[in-house]
């Protein structure tokens, strides 16, 4: 099957699941992360802010605050086709919609971080496979920006059952994730 029928089967079950199933799988998964050990390790973990019917990302990114671990976010920066994580200190004042309809962190409250400072990152993905591949929207921003990683910083990707394949067809830019967490 090719990436773009992948997309576009995957995207329409994504939106026509239930808004309860949606939230009940993603406190599931969601869960699994939090009481995972990477989790437990980590100082600052970049977790992206969910969209679409994705799998959903504010229990995470709130336990990390409570927890008073540095939570970073992904900013888009079209012009440049890459990702900038940013301190995330208070969700409800600090995001807005950035380009693609995805909440990121309003100009004034851009506070970069390193990649070598991110000790855990929480990865979106449209389909993944059984290997840890990943198949996203398909601009590569994240791609390139896992690039920049240090090689041993776990990268997780969250997913609905549904949304993991046997295999994945891949591109030689693709970077897999260490595991997937699904439900």
């Amino acid at each position: 099957m090719e990436r773009s029928d992948i997309r576009n089967r995957i995207k329409h079950k994504l939106l026509n699941q239930t808004e309860a199933e949606r939230k009940r799988k993603s406190s599931v998964i969601q869960n699994r992360l939090l009481e995972s050990d990477e989790f437990r390790k980590a100082h600052t973990v970049m977790v992206y802010v969910s969209t679409d019917g994705e799998v959903m990302t504010d229990g995470v990114i709130q336990r990390s605050l409570d927890l008073r671990k540095r939570v970073g976010v992904p900013v888009t920066v079209i012009e440049e086709k890459r990702l900038v994580v940013s301190l995330l200190e208070d969700p409800e004042k600090e995001l807005v919609r950035g380009p693609y309809g995805i909440l990121q962190p309003a100009t004034p409250y851009i506070k970069p971080i390193t990649p070598e400072e991110i000790d855990l990152i929480v990865a979106p993905g449209i389909a993944f496979d059984v290997h840890g591949n990943r198949l996203g929207r398909g601009a590569g921003y994240y791609d390139r920006f896992l690039e920049t990683v240090p090689k041993d910083t776990p990268v997780i990707g969250f997913a609905f059952d549904f949304q993991v394949l046997p295999e994945l067809p891949l591109l030689p830019h693709d970077v897999p994730v260490t595991k997937v967490l699904s439900a």
